[in-house]
């Protein structure tokens, strides 16, 4: 697994000096989220920043992930269209606030925000008071799991229908083994909108 970091003027992801640190200045998040991970820092702003992730995401990879406002990858060149043309069976796994149609696609999103449109936040805490932030940001665990979960039903798609290919060799077809594009919203797991569903149904 590769991740890509930005140069963030020398420091790299953020995350890596968010909240409590060791003596090396390190968060104790990091050690956790970037785990059994490969660091590039790439700069994406730039022409050859962008070439680096155009070559990573189709020479070898199974799985892009990216969580920019949708929209972004696109405007860069890089977006799922593009790096399926080069690379079919690429899973293009895309995280934002609202996803990536409808009226607020192109809002940042962020799980405060998010748990409270979705209603999260409306069923958590005391009836006397104001709604309660958890100190687990369930907005974004939530959407982790969701993206995940469609990631592996996405490439169990992919090889199952690489496994029913027709040999070519007896004069049948190939059948065309193609990624999918998992759209996961943090807006979207949130109970009181799964409610609001079920309910208009």
């Amino acid at each position: 697994m590769i991740k890509i970091e930005p140069q963030n003027g020398g420091q790299g992801d953020q995350l890596r000096q968010f909240r409590d640190v060791d003596s090396t200045k390190t968060s104790w998040w990091w050690y956790s989220l970037g785990r059994n991970k490969k660091s590039a820092v790439v700069d994406l702003h730039k022409e050859k920043g962008r070439d680096i992730a155009k070559r990573l995401a189709t020479s070898w990879a199974d799985v892009l992930v990216e969580n920019f406002k949708p929209g972004t990858m696109e405007k860069w060149g890089i977006g799922s269209g593009t790096l399926h043309e080069l690379n079919p069976d690429l899973i293009y796994t895309a995280v934002s606030g609202y996803g990536r149609t409808g009226p607020y696609s192109r809002r940042p999103g962020f799980a405060s925000a998010c748990e409270a449109m979705g209603g999260f936040r409306s069923v958590n805490g005391f009836p006397d008071r104001p709604s309660v932030r958890p100190n687990l940001s369930m907005g974004d665990t939530l959407a982790g799991q969701s993206a995940a979960l469609g990631t592996m039903m996405a490439l169990y798609a992919r090889d199952r229908d690489r496994r029913r290919r027709p040999d070519s060799a007896l004069g049948a077809s190939p059948v065309p083994v193609r990624g999918q594009v998992v759209d996961a919203a943090i807006v979207s797991p949130c109970p009181r909108r799964a409610r609001a569903s079920r309910t208009k149904r």
